[in-house]
Formats: structure tokens, sequence, C-alpha cells
């Protein structure tokens, strides 16, 4: 039982170490790690940093300006660091809602995954052109619906091109794109020095917390779609601008994922990275399954934990460090990993990646739209073209 335990917060302190390294993946993290614990402890092992690192990230990703390809939209939303505090109470609280949603799946996922997977990837194509479509026409003026239907074409035609020419394995493929698209890029952003944080109502943060755990479950279920595409597509939903109604949203969105696809494990269908990794390292009954998720969710505590009673002293830390230090560091890191991961081919794609980040941040476009790296190659796959 000590072991039990001992996995669990070693694994939370390793995720939470590891989400302050600036560039850093989580699917970087497992291949750091694979290897060091072997079985069911394993297992425990590396869900229980997943989930530290998906919350911690969206603290690092507010002072470092690079996150992975869920909090790097949250940069959206300015919030200055003397905020941290409010950041860490919104991702905890949609943590927690995520785990209250999440659990009763299993039951769901061991009856029903096969019949609902077969009629909803039947329609997906129309579902999602739809989606996009929405979702672009939203914007408010004419100039903004042409900016953003540009924005989602050309990251859409650079992320075809990206995937099939075998320029990278597939493992790796997003890190770097990701760190130019949303990090990188960001630097240029001018952010404001105080930031606003809107008031949201219970009704509102009701309805958030529904749509962004039903698209989840959505995505976990049609295996073409990643929680990348998910994010994309509550943002363009929900119209998201305000800063706490997208931190929400986006950490529904982390958390629920991996808890689903840990779910979705009872059905013999792996649907993250995490997921793989649990099933590589070692062949899973339904008990084991059941084991991993009671320790995911103790784990999932201790972060919050973990993170409610740190960040006023870690804001307070960061409020003392000149800004330009924190986002030099930040290129630092970034750049390192992209080299050292996928050499000078990474770094090629970063810069094509910053570029056309910049030229959104120029346009006005908001973050959801450079999804289409994603979306669009999908929509052609689904078309069969």
């Amino acid at each position: 039982m000590l072991d039990f335990f001992l996995y669990i917060i070693s694994g939370v302190l390793v995720g939470t170490a590891a989400s302050f390294v600036p560039g850093l993946f989580y699917s970087e993290i497992s291949l750091l790690f694979f290897g060091f614990v072997s079985g069911i402890n394993a297992a425990i092992f590396i869900s229980s940093s997943a989930i530290a690192f998906s919350l911690f990230e969206f603290i690092s990703t507010n002072i470092f300006e690079i996150g992975d390809d869920i909090t790097s939209l949250a940069l959206d939303t300015k919030i200055h660091m003397e905020n941290l505090s409010r950041i860490a109470k919104t991702v905890s609280s949609g943590t927690i809602v995520s785990l209250l949603f999440s659990l009763p799946l299993i039951f769901i996922f061991q009856n029903l995954f096969s019949q609902i997977h077969s009629t909803i990837q039947s329609s997906l194509l129309v579902i999602l052109t739809a989606i996009i479509l929405y979702t672009i026409l939203s914007e408010r003026t004419f100039a903004r619906k042409i900016f953003a239907a540009f924005i989602f074409i050309l990251t859409g035609i650079f992320g075809i091109i990206v995937q099939n020419s075998g320029f990278l394995p597939s493992n790796l493929l997003l890190m770097p794109i990701f760190i130019g698209l949303f990090g990188f890029s960001s630097f240029t952003r001018k952010h404001f020095e105080k930031t606003v944080i809107f008031p949201v109502s219970s009704i509102e943060k009701v309805k958030i917390s529904l749509l962004s755990f039903g698209a989840t479950l959505f995505a976990i279920l049609v295996p073409s779609m990643k929680r990348s595409h998910t994010s994309a597509i509550v943002m363009g939903l929900g119209k998201l601008d305000q800063n706490e109604t997208v931190l929400l949203a986006l950490s529904i969105i982390s958390t629920s994922f991996l808890i689903i696809s840990l779910v979705a494990l009872s059905s013999n269908s792996i649907r993250s990275i995490l997921a793989y990794d649990v099933s590589e390292i070692t062949e899973l009954n339904f008990n084991q399954i059941l084991l991993i998720l009671g320790s995911f969710m103790l784990a999932a505590t201790f972060s919050i934990i973990l993170l409610l009673s740190s960040v006023k002293h870690l804001q307070k830390i960061v409020l003392k460090i000149n800004k330009k230090y924190l986002k030099i560091f930040g290129f630092i890191c970034g750049s390192f990993l992209i080299l050292f991961f996928t050499s000078w081919k990474g770094a090629l794609l970063a810069a094509v990646a910053t570029s056309i980040g910049i030229l959104s941040i120029k346009l006005r476009v908001r973050s959801a739209h450079l999804m289409g790296i994603l979306l669009l190659p999908t929509l052609i796959r689904l078309a069969g073209v």
C-alpha cells in the first residue's frame, strides 16, 4: 500500500516539475521516463504525472507564454501574473467537474461504446464541417470572417503538407509546430499590465461545463478526433473570449480527455498518449483499470491541493522577475527541446509555424482558427480525398 502512494506522489511531483519546462509536452515526458518503472506501478506513476502536468501547465503557460496544444489557447485571455491564484482556482474547479462527470462513463464504455462509435463516425464529416463553418462565420465583422477563413486554410494546408511528407515521426510532429504557432509567436502579442477577470454567472459555468465535457466525450468516441480538435470546437461553439470561461473550458477538456481515455481502455480503445503508454506498459484487466482510475483521482486531489497551496508563493516570486527574462527563458527552453527531440527539421517547422502565428496575431484572428492545422487534414481524410 505504501508503494502505491509513493508512485502517486512521485508522479505528481515529476509532472509538476516538468510543467515548468517551457515547450515540454506530456508526450516527451513519457519518452523520458518510459522504462524506469514497469507493470501496474508504471501505469500509476505515468497517470499521476499526466494529471499534475495538465493542471500546472496552465500556470506555467501564463508565465512563460509557451504551452501545449490545450493551454496555448489560453494565451488569448491576457491574464496577468497578479491573477495566478484565480487561474489556479478556475482550473482546479474544472478538474473537479471533469472527475465527477467522467467516472460513471465506465459502464457506458463497457456496453455501448461500439454502437455509439459507429453512429457518430458515419456522420462526422457533416458535423465537423458545420462546426467549422459556424466558428468562422460567428466572427463579428466581415473582415474578421475573411481573415479567420484565410488563417484556417493556411494552417490546414501547412498541416496537410507536413503530415503527408514524413518529415518527422508522427509522435513528434506537433511539438515544434505548436511551440511555433502558439508559443514563439505569442512573444509579439501585447498584454495588458493588469487584466480584469470578467465575472461569470453560475448558469454560464454550467453551460460551459456541459459543452466542454460533451465535446470531449464526442471526441473520445471518434478515432479521428484529438483533444486539440475538441478545444477548437468548444472555443468556436461557445464563442469563448472571456478569460475565466476559456480557462474553465480548457481545464475540463484537458482533464476529461485524460480520464475518459483511461475509461475507454475497458473497451480496448486507445484514445490518448496516456492511454497508449498505459496499455503498452502492461496488459490490463477491468480491475486494474479501476485501480488506475482510483490512483488518477488521488493524484488529481494531491495536485489540486499542491496547486492551491503553492500558487500564492509562486506568484510572489514571478512578480519579482522581469517578464522579458521569462520570455527569454521560455524561448531558450523551447528551442532546446525542439532541437533535442526533432533536430533541424523541427526547427524549420517551428520557424514556419511561428510566422503563421505572428500573422494571425497581426490580423487579430483568434487562436482557435489556428487549429486548422489539425481540422482541415481531418476533413480531407474523412471526405476520402
